[in-house]
């Protein structure tokens, strides 16, 4: 099963104050090994930012892994683009501009270089 990983410690309870309800659950789907067991290959994020005095901003992501790596694909980007976004001082100017950077480097982060 997944861990929940909150900040704030109460951030789930005040998401569902608020309306909203998440999950996230493994599907049915063949075994990938011997083992006869499969991994939960879906991951998501629910994150929210005070910027400044201008307000806050949220960030909801589900991310679907696919392939062998597919869980860790998901939970890489889960890790990654709160961070990057949250991170970049343009984000209340430009975030169409943010999240484009953002989703460019988190590929190129997870990818090889075409060659390797």
């Amino acid at each position: 099963s997944k861990a929940l990983t909150c900040f704030p410690a109460e951030a789930t309870s005040r998401v569902r104050d608020r309306g909203a309800a998440f999950v996230c659950l493994k599907g049915l789907r063949q075994p990938e090994d011997s083992s006869g067991k499969s991994r939960n290959k879906d991951d998501l994020v629910l994150a929210r930012c005070r910027c400044a005095d201008e307000g806050h901003v949220a960030l909801y992501g589900v991310f679907d892994g696919h392939g062998p790596a597919g869980h860790d694909c998901a939970a890489f980007i889960r890790s990654f683009l709160p961070e990057r976004i949250f991170g970049d001082p343009a984000l209340l100017a430009e975030p169409e501009s943010v999240l484009r950077t953002a989703f460019q480097e988190a590929q190129s982060q997870w990818l090889p270089p075409p060659g390797a």
